[in-house]
């Protein structure tokens, strides 16, 4: 190592791992500068704080000193992800650590390594501040949303746009709207309804940013959110992040209520699923993809044409519920993506004069609205 130790820690093999990988999203690949590469591991109050930042989004991992062994509680930076890959596929249960000025090594069973580490002075570590108030939430709904919000976002372009955002507001007291918007005009927006005490104000975040959001909250069955300085804040019983938002311009989803309703008509999901999955497959890649629903005597005529590749698929589907003539054209894969997240056995099609909507037989807690397409432009 070049120097005598001058600091240790004995730590859960498991623990370190699951560290490192809380961690991961946060720390940059190839970053500007190289520092960032690593975290930084700082004492603080009863515990050891692990923090990653790329500058904009930070986290903070919160070790009791309890559960480890670290005689000098002092500040360390190191690429924690070089560590978790070495030890991955080790048996030993606990690791030991061994720092000096300029150097780590990582003593276990098989034998050694030594890494050169970083100063901790240079760490940009800013303490994600807690707010003064947070709110419960009910983590795999919040998840849901923001998957869904983020799965109809399309981003096709060289550089992002303001629309490439999800959004969420504080609507029925218990709840927020999670929301956002694919492609131009607003044609293509979903809105999912999460369950969070309390919560007031709405906030966007851009999609470059929502991965880090979802690896945080994924398999996590509740949070607690908050705003600070304008970033969502969100915190479980070992970590807490910070995510930096944006003022994006939202659809106007809430003025789907006052749309006149055409048709209503309810499938059988997996049914639906099924016969959308099978007309996807014939596109083979095509971007431009016109659904056409027909009402066919007692039934509903799905047809596509790839004219592309000379496939013609047509298919027919008997509704469990129908009101109203059917008539329209409609993007596959908007269709495709928006019953993919309805949960539920029925799924409720309306037609409004320019646009559809895609629910939940009997409720709203999520919907999809796509815009119809008008083939004689």
């Amino acid at each position: 190592m070049g120097t005598k130790p001058n600091r240790s820690m004995r730590i859960e093999r498991h623990r370190l791992l699951v560290i490192a990988e809380t961690l991961r999203p946060f720390v940059p690949k190839n970053p500007l500068f190289p520092i960032l590469d690593n975290v930084l591991m700082v004492p603080k109050d009863d515990f050891i704080v692990f923090a990653a930042t790329d500058n904009q989004n930070s986290i903070e991992y919160l070790l009791p000193i309890t559960e480890i062994e670290v005689p000098n509680k002092s500040s360390v930076c190191f690429d924690i992800l070089l560590v978790a890959d070495y030890i991955k596929n080790l048996k030993d249960e606990f690791i030991e650590l061994f720092f000096a000025d300029n150097g780590l090594s990582i003593s276990h069973s098989k034998g050694s390594i030594d890494i050169v580490i970083q100063s901790a002075s240079e760490f940009p570590y800013k303490e994600v501040i807690e707010p003064e108030k947070l709110s419960d939430a009910n983590g795999s709904e919040f998840l849901t949303g923001i998957k869904a919000a983020s799965n109809i976002i399309k981003i096709d372009r060289e550089y992002p746009m303001p629309s490439d955002s999800i959004h969420i507001k504080s609507n029925e007291p218990g709840y927020v709207d999670i929301f956002s918007s694919g492609g131009a005009a607003y044609r293509f927006f979903s809105v999912v309804k999460a369950s969070v005490t309390d919560f007031e104000g709405s906030i966007s975040i851009h999609q470059a940013q929502v991965s880090k959001l979802m690896n945080f909250i994924n398999r996590k069955p509740s949070i607690q959110i908050g705003i600070h300085n304008g970033n969502i804040i969100a915190k479980d019983s070992n970590s807490i992040v910070s995510i930096v938002t944006g003022t994006y311009t939202a659809p106007p989803y809430e003025k789907i209520k006052d749309q006149i309703v055409k048709a209503t008509v309810i499938f059988n999901k997996d049914e639906l699923s099924s016969c959308i999955d099978r007309l996807s497959a014939s596109i083979r890649g095509i971007e431009k993809n016109y659904l056409v629903i027909k009402s066919n005597e007692n039934c509903i005529n799905f047809a596509l044409n790839n004219y592309t590749y000379g496939i013609s698929a047509s298919e027919n589907l008997d509704p469990v519920e129908i009101t109203g003539e059917l008539d329209i054209v409609l993007d596959l894969t908007q269709v495709s993506k928006s019953i993919k997240f309805i949960e539920s056995d029925q799924i409720q099609l309306v037609v409004f004069p320019a646009a559809v909507k895609f629910s939940s037989a009997g409720n709203d807690n999520a919907f999809f609205v796509t815009g119809l397409i008008n083939l004689m432009k």
